[in-house]
């Protein structure tokens, strides 16, 4: 029932843009332009394809996470890397912050899908950021586990909601004008979860948020705690 639901509104949209295309009175500049719409919500049903899949495998079993000790700045800038042609777009600034030891942290992790977990955080971070705005991340060492903070200045999650952006489809109505179906913040808290870690969140409304990764730096899984 959800994924029909997400397919509706992309089928329908394509369906209209082709039946205008049809008409063979279109000018060229309104040709191009619906061609043009049509190329978005492509791009749309091909990341809900792609999201949808990976969390079919993830929940399968089907791709297995692969944890070895490495470098977590390497994976956090690979994942910062990836977003800030994004954030470039809306003149967000995207800034870490590491302590020089940090840089040479070692932590149980399989880089590529813990990269994966940080851009999704990192994309819906500029998705609500308005245009000027500021992310900031951070990783902080402690004695049994590692905190990456991923720090916006954007619209903000009210309290009660805070559960809510890690279902499965999950969309406030104060967000529905934006692009994404509400799989993004799913699939980073699977990823996570695998990682044997976890994820928070922290919120004002108007003010920011802040998307806690939390991953343990012996290698073994953590215990989650309400903050």
């Amino acid at each position: 029932t959800d994924i029909s639901h997400q397919l509706k509104t992309p089928v329908a949209a394509l369906d209209t843009c082709f039946t205008i295309l049809e008409d063979p009175q279109l000018l060229a500049a309104e040709r191009m332009e619906f061609y043009g719409r049509c190329r978005n919500e492509l791009e749309g049903l091909k990341g809900l394809l792609d999201s949808l899949l990976q969390i079919s495998r993830l929940e399968s079993g089907l791709i297995q996470i692969a944890r070895k000790k490495s470098l977590l700045f390497d994976t956090v800038i690979a994942a910062v890397n990836r977003i800030y042609p994004k954030a470039s777009e809306k003149q967000i600034g995207l800034e870490t912050d590491f302590e020089p030891q940090t840089e040479q942290l070692a932590v149980m992790q399989d880089e590529k899908w813990l990269c994966e977990a940080l851009v999704n955080v990192l994309d819906n971070a500029v998705k609500y950021t308005p245009t000027g705005g500021e992310i900031h991340v951070r990783v902080l060492p402690w004695q049994f586990y590692v905190r990456i903070d991923i720090e916006d200045n954007g619209i903000g999650i009210p309290k009660k909601h805070y559960h809510d952006v890690f279902k499965r489809f999950y969309r406030a109505q104060e967000v529905v004008k934006e692009e994404g179906v509400g799989l993004g913040l799913y699939l980073s808290r699977c990823i996570i979860t695998h990682e044997k870690g976890y994820i928070t969140v922290k919120s004002e409304v108007g003010k920011g948020t802040v998307f806690s990764v939390f991953l343990p730096a012996s290698g073994e899984g953590i215990n989650q705690w309400k903050s």
